[in-house]
């Protein structure tokens, strides 16, 4: 068909085309190329009515194109009058809904299966350290033994990740089967069959059990890590276009700022009630957080990734918060020893947890009572009094003491010089920022005395044994030594 045959076929069939679109938004008009490909008005009319969203969701997700293509007619008049284009819409929309109703479903949830196995991946972007020399983790002090941000770690915590793809679906049909699953709002608009869905699902849930048959061959280069200049050395992101994880950040980013877009909008419709019976603009997003873009994927995002090109060109949303050391601490670490503090929640807590436990493991300091006690509230304290002497470790590196005119930095040297009472074996590990196992020893045995001074058992208000202050001990002492 020449130039001026599709010209002719664009005015004749103007409100279809209006009608017609595509792209990940719906709204771009068809694109010159894919009417050129016409060879007749009835292939003219075949490709638009393709693109409509429902109709072109049945086509791909079913493989109807053939048939559907065979059922389409000329109308006898043109379709330039929007009534007239949307009702021809519709019969073809209840057509392909008519084809749809005589697939076979076993075989459709077996080629779902298939298609899944083959395409399906959850990449796992992470934050991790790398090996390329003078790179490090993306915190402080390090890598510290937690686990990694990652598509693994999240579905390990129940959540679920958008799939994306491992290899390059032209027939549309992995992206169809993504929506489904997904729960894409076209599903409900498309008035897809109850039992359709549930063989799709079946499918890719069937796939999903057979996890770890199919193995990628290799990594495209496009999906490696990218090292981001930090000073004279590297940040490590690998790698960037973690499909899944990209749309989790990217949809929460989203409803954040249109929460916020909707708030500002309702407190300014009430300083002005007149403007709300005359203005009624849509609600635009506000830009509340800043977009850090990498040329993921080039020109074509589609090549790495079934996501939109917005999620995965700006994967990950970085907010710095200004420190603000605590100097008090700072100061009164040189001349004081440590001394731990536990909220009054925490303790609370742990009373009402050891009140709990049998006799046989409060009487017993061994391997289970340890194990038993590990699992309880004593981890999150533990953890947290890591943190703030981690923190404390921290700021003693950053700022220097000051004598007069001069500044030296805080050190073991400083401490004997400037207590009453030499400094113990975790106030000495804190100044040298050595956090290692007899560290570890010493902050589990202070937690055990601090727990021990603190805690009163039942209306009685009864001391702990000993050998709960022992078991205490070995259990943070386990979980120290894990995360160090």
């Amino acid at each position: 068909m020449d130039e001026n045959q599709l010209d002719v076929l664009k005015i004749r069939h103007s409100a279809l085309l209006e009608l017609c679109t595509e792209g990940p938004s719906g709204k771009r008009p068809l694109s010159k190329d894919k009417l050129k490909a016409a060879g007749t008005e009835k292939d003219f009319l075949v490709i638009c009515l393709a693109n409509e969203p429902r109709i072109d969701f049945y086509l791909k997700l079913l493989g109807l194109q053939k048939s559907f293509q065979e059922s389409v007619q000329v109308p006898p008049t043109g379709l330039a009058d929007p009534r007239l284009a949307k009702a021809y819409i519709d019969k073809y929309f209840e057509e392909v809904k008519v084809q749809a109703a005589k697939v076979d479903l076993s075989q459709l949830r077996d080629d779902v299966e298939k298609k899944v196995l083959d395409s399906a991946t959850h990449f796992s972007g992470k934050l991790i350290n790398s090996d390329v020399a003078e790179a490090f983790a993306l915190c402080v002090g390090g890598y510290q033994g937690q686990p990694h941000v990652s598509s693994r770690t999240i579905l390990a915590g129940g959540y679920s990740v958008p799939l994306d793809q491992a290899k390059l679906d032209n027939t549309g049909f992995f992206q169809r089967i993504l929506k489904v699953l997904e729960k894409d709002p076209l599903i409900q608009e498309a008035e897809v069959e109850e039992t359709l869905l549930a063989a799709v699902e079946a499918g890719a849930k069937a796939a999903f059990a057979r996890r770890g048959e199919k193995l990628t061959p290799s990594v495209d280069h496009r999906l490696r890590q990218i090292l981001v200049p930090s000073g004279a050395h590297y940040i490590a992101v690998s790698p960037l276009a973690s499909g899944g994880l990209c749309v989790l950040f990217d949809r929460a980013v989203a409803q954040i700022e249109q929460a916020a877009a909707v708030m500002a909008a309702t407190e300014q419709e009430a300083e002005a009630e007149e403007e709300r019976e005359t203005d009624q603009k849509a609600i635009v997003p506000r830009r509340l957080y800043t977009r850090l873009d990498f040329p993921v994927g080039g020109a074509i995002v589609r090549n790495v990734s079934a996501h939109p090109k917005g999620a995965i060109q700006r994967p990950l949303f970085f907010d710095v918060p200004v420190r603000r050391p605590d100097l008090r601490s700072v100061w009164a670490f040189v001349y004081k020893p440590l001394k731990l503090f536990i909220p009054q929640d925490q303790l609370a807590l742990y009373s009402r947890y050891i009140e709990g436990l049998p006799d046989s493991i409060r009487e017993s300091s061994a391997f289970t009572a340890v194990k038993v006690e590990r699992a309880g509230p004593i981890r999150e304290i533990a953890l947290g009094q890591h943190q703030r002497l981690s923190e404390l470790a921290h700021n003693l590196q950053e700022i220097p003491f000051r004598e007069g005119d001069t500044t030296r930095s805080i050190d073991a040297a400083l401490l004997f010089e400037k207590r009453t009472n030499p400094p113990d074996s975790l106030d000495l590990a804190v100044a040298n920022g050595r956090f290692d196992r007899s560290y570890a020893q010493a902050l589990a045995e202070a937690i055990a005395l601090q727990l021990y001074a603190s805690v009163r058992i039942g209306a009685e208000k009864r001391p702990l044994h000993q050998t709960d202050r022992g078991r205490i001990a070995g259990a943070a002492q386990q979980i120290l030594e894990n995360v160090l």
